[in-house]
């Protein structure tokens, strides 16, 4: 073999090789883009983790949507304990999922900082490469959710046209698998164009994922949207834990006397509903034999705010009749069940026969009347002035419970069983409930 043969046979060779490496290259290249990997990811052996976090990818920064914006603004209660590491991460993949939705490209983020407020917030992920704004409400030591629920409510005085999407830094109290899946789920929710792009009819006033009926109308989690037109009928936040506590305490001073053999009591009050309570079980609605978190007071009358007028129109996604799991609190289920998002009307939804079975297990739960149908509809009267429209979701809902079924046992040792399994059941859930 001739030098000029040799020569041929090595070029040959060498442009195999480059053939081969350029088809890999591209191999890596599509890889990526199917599993929506951007080139940070090719990057990142280049950079620090902390450098790498700021690097928005072209998969996740958001494109300005070319259909017609809703126009809303998104208020977000973060908490951040020493860990500020953690807390920093689960606020930063709050950012991505908000980046990755069009219709939020250009939505300003109004923020709170609460507790250890050293750690990185990631400005940077935050404003989405500067196409939207981002501003600080506050920065405290100590704080709870109507630090920016408060703003919220005076920013839709202002801006009644708007929708608002409330969020929290769910887990960064208590970090564990189940509030990772819940803050999974919620955020999927809040950011899908279901939930932020509501119906023009006016059909639907809030929604999140599975709204929730008892003990009180309200969304798992606490995360939410909502139009400003709605939010603008309720009570001002900060002041709405004193007006559940005056609502409370009225009842109990509107109760009379009744025998062993009646577990409610027909009381007439300023319009034609009857409502009807029963005083040996007053003590029942006391803190320390009920669970806080079902009256709605403390903190955790900021989850009961949202629905609390009797006139709300309730929406959401991933409802259970569209086969998608139960989301209870401090339970797993596995997010690879959940069905795509679809908007549901609570008022399309509920029938008779939804309110039979929902009933057939949750009616052990009812201890008190505070609990049932009456309790709600005082406690609206009271609250707003108002009680559900005729045509409402809600008495359909309630038609399923059987408190005028004569074989339906009120007597007091089936009341007193269903108490011990109450406090006991509640005992363990108000234990659970953790930021």
């Amino acid at each position: 073999m001739n030098r000029f043969d040799f020569l041929l046979i090595f070029f040959a060779i060498l442009i195999v090789i480059c053939s081969l490496a350029q088809f890999a290259v591209s191999t890596i290249h599509i890889s990526t883009l199917d599993n929506d990997i951007g080139l940070d990811v090719l990057l990142r052996k280049k950079t620090t983790k902390d450098e790498s976090d700021n690097i928005i990818s072209e998969g996740e920064k958001s494109t300005v949507s070319t259909e017609e914006t809703p126009k809303i603004a998104i208020f977000f209660n973060t908490f951040s304990t020493n860990d500020t590491k953690l807390s920093s991460e689960i606020i930063n993949e709050q950012y991505k999922a908000i980046n990755r939705q069009p219709l939020l490209a250009k939505s300003d983020i109004y923020y709170s900082r609460l507790g250890n407020s050293t750690g990185d917030f990631r400005l940077r992920r935050c404003t989405n490469l500067n196409s939207r704004k981002c501003i600080k409400l506050t920065e405290q030591a100590k704080g709870d959710e109507l630090v920016t629920l408060v703003p919220m409510y005076d920013f839709c005085k202002e801006n009644p046209n708007f929708t608002v999407m409330y969020i929290h830094s769910k887990g960064t109290l208590s970090q564990n698998f189940k509030n990772n899946r819940l803050r999974d789920i919620l955020m999927k929710a809040v950011t899908s164009k279901e939930c932020l792009d509501l119906p023009k009819d006016g059909s639907c006033d809030t929604c999140s994922t599975q709204f929730t009926y008892f003990p009180v109308p309200s969304y798992a989690g606490n995360m939410f949207t909502a139009r400003c037109s709605y939010v603008n009928k309720l009570i001002h936040p900060q002041k709405f834990i004193q007006e559940k506590e005056r609502v409370i305490n009225q009842m109990k001073s509107e109760i009379t006397m009744v025998n062993d053999s009646q577990l409610w009591l027909k009381t007439k009050l300023y319009n034609d509903t009857e409502y009807s309570f029963r005083i040996e079980l007053m003590k029942r609605l006391n803190p320390e034999t009920s669970s806080v978190s079902w009256l709605g007071l403390g903190r955790y009358a900021a989850e009961h705010w949202l629905a609390s007028h009797p006139h709300v129109k309730p929406c959401h996604v991933f409802s259970l009749q569209e086969g998608n799991p139960e989301i209870i609190y401090q339970h797993s289920f596995k997010l690879g069940l959940f069905k795509d998002a679809k908007l549901t009307k609570i008022s399309d939804e509920m029938s008779k026969e939804y309110s039979e079975k929902y009933w057939e297990w949750k009616a052990r739960f009812v201890t008190h009347p505070w609990y049932s149908r009456d309790g709600k509809l005082y406690e609206y009267e009271k609250l707003y002035g108002a009680i559900p429209k005729a045509d409402s979701w809600f008495y359909t809902f309630w038609s399923g419970f059987k408190i005028n079924d004569p074989d339906w046992d009120f007597s007091s040792v089936n009341v007193e069983n269903k108490l011990k399994d109450f406090v006991r059941w509640h005992s363990d859930q108000d234990e659970n409930e953790k930021i």
